[in-house]
């Protein structure tokens, strides 16, 4: 299973009351401009092989990018929401890296965060 599709099933999975929509690879164009509701999109990062022998690897480590595009005005705390998901992903064995602080899309006004997650997979060789 792709990590995209592993992260979407993780949160879908859970059902975050505060989360509105989960979207794997590219938001559909009807949410693009949406400010009503928070939705997650899920995207690929990159995949770098690992532990090395014998003229080969035995692992790779998976990386995906997380944005939480934020409604207009939550009547819920964004940064308790993000730790949320954090802790969601830090508990099913991924690796937490980089989170890129929250900031404003220029054309929606919406508050958005983006955190990348990463998740060791051996190979079978």
């Amino acid at each position: 299973m792709l990590a995209v599709q592993e992260a979407n099933k993780l949160l879908m999975d859970v059902k975050i009351p505060q989360i509105d929509g989960i979207y794997s690879f590219n938001i559909p164009a009807e949410m693009v401009t949406n400010v009503t509701d928070t939705f997650v999109l899920i995207t690929d990062a990159n995949l770098n092989t690992d532990i090395f022998g014998s003229n080969d690897f035995y692992s790779v480590n998976r990386m995906i990018e997380i944005q939480i595009y934020f409604e207009l005005h939550p009547d819920f705390d964004p940064e308790k929401l993000l730790i949320r998901i954090m802790k969601l992903f830090k508990h099913d064995g991924w690796i937490i890296g980089e989170e890129r602080g929250f900031k404003l899309d220029i054309d929606t006004n919406q508050l958005y965060v983006t955190f990348y997650v990463k998740k060791e997979e051996k190979t079978l060789n």
